[in-house]
């Protein structure tokens, strides 16, 4: 029976590298069913001999570990309920224990090992497969649209801004309104222009990166201003753990991984803004907008505010169907009078924003932009 539980648990430790290969909506189903059936057979195994392997103090230290973070991320959610991340932990545990009481002996360690390493031969194979069939559908559709494969690559990956043609025959193919994709090129390209202008206004320096649209997709301040949307106005407590998991949400939207040290950084830089406190298990909203102080930063939260006016320009005149709300008022202010004007404008905005604000994170996030100046050598 015990080489029966070790040849199912090889099965097991051969099918982990390639788990992603086979999948259901959310699970890997090929190593789940193996490894139920490996812990399965060894357990019934153990019951069979009747002999349990003594545990070294390690495995002791890793079961107390498995409690105390049970237990800290329970009063972290005050009460709530256990991320489904923390379950990989027992998971772990079990395999643990699968290997220190079925393979005993160094031949039973050494087949475990190989048996990870052919499973990465599969992922691995399975990856030059992948790379091969995308590789060829760019090569046909860009034969289709009439252009190079490597060009259409570069657009693809945000490199090369596309023609208006090809823009032109990329809707024909696909049957879509022509405008809806010349209004994100024509944004693109405005933000791109703002973006090489002010940096040069504001560090000297030309933007020489060939990058077409790097700026639209890592914006600090666009992240930072997502994640204080997260928080409610009125300054009141909300649970880490969940704000945490919003602040992660932002930064893929802008185009980042969301890995831990990204998520940290941006949290810290909250923190260094003194635009959120964080409590125990709480945080809450300490100032409602991000201030930029050094060149970089200004640049940064300038390009955002371009991208927002841009994709307002654009809906307003090449896609007058959009749902983006852009209005322009003239009017003629009294002497002495353009501060209080701005403090009243000011506080009508904030009046209609909380008004509207939701913390439900499946609504839509709103980007209002409010801009109130005088002509160009007016200012008196």
């Amino acid at each position: 029976m015990s080489t029966i539980a070790y040849a199912a648990l090889w099965v097991f430790v051969f099918s982990v590298p390639w788990e992603r290969i086979f999948v259901l909506p959310g699970i890997s189903i090929v190593p789940k069913a193996t490894g139920a059936v490996a812990v399965s057979l060894a357990l019934l195994a153990a019951l069979m001999t009747g002999r349990f392997r003594r545990w070294h103090p390690f495995h002791v230290l890793a079961v107390l570990f498995i409690i105390w973070a049970g237990i800290v991320l329970l009063i972290m959610d005050k009460g709530a309920r256990l991320p489904a991340k923390f379950w990989t932990w027992p998971q772990l545990m079990l395999v643990l224990w699968m290997t220190w009481e079925i393979a005993r002996s160094q031949g039973r360690l050494r087949g475990l090992l190989l048996a990870y390493v052919v499973g990465a031969y599969v992922a691995a194979l399975d990856t030059i497969l992948i790379y091969r069939q995308q590789a060829g559908a760019l090569r046909r559709f860009a034969a289709e649209l009439g252009v190079d494969h490597v060009l259409l690559s570069y657009i693809e990956k945000g490199q090369r801004f596309p023609s208006e043609g090809l823009v032109r025959t990329l809707a024909e193919i696909r049957r879509e309104d022509a405008r809806e994709l010349l209004a994100v090129l024509c944004r693109d390209r405005i933000v791109r222009a703002f973006a090489r202008e002010i940096r040069r206004a504001l560090t000297g320096k030309d933007d020489d990166d060939a990058s077409a649209t790097k700026e639209l997709r890592s914006s600090t301040s666009a992240v930072l201003s997502r994640a204080i949307a997260a928080l409610p106005d009125s300054g009141g407590p909300v649970p880490l753990a969940r704000w945490r998991r919003s602040v992660r949400t932002a930064l893929r939207a802008e185009g980042s991984k969301g890995s831990k040290a990204e998520l940290e950084g941006t949290i810290a830089l909250l923190q260094q803004k003194e635009l959120v406190e964080i409590k125990g298990a709480s945080v809450r909203k300490t100032a409602a907008h991000v201030h930029a102080a050094q060149p970089d930063e200004r640049v940064d939260l300038a390009i955002e505010f371009a991208g927002i006016f841009a994709k307002s320009l654009t809906d307003e005149v090449i896609r007058p169907a959009s749902e983006t709300y852009f209005q322009n008022h003239f009017l003629t202010l009294p002497a002495g009078q353009r501060k209080q004007f701005q403090r009243e404008l000011d506080a009508a905005i904030r009046t209609v924003i909380e008004k509207f604000a939701s913390e439900d994170e499946s609504g839509d996030f709103f980007q209002v932009l409010v801009a109130a100046t005088s002509k160009e050598g007016e200012h008196r």
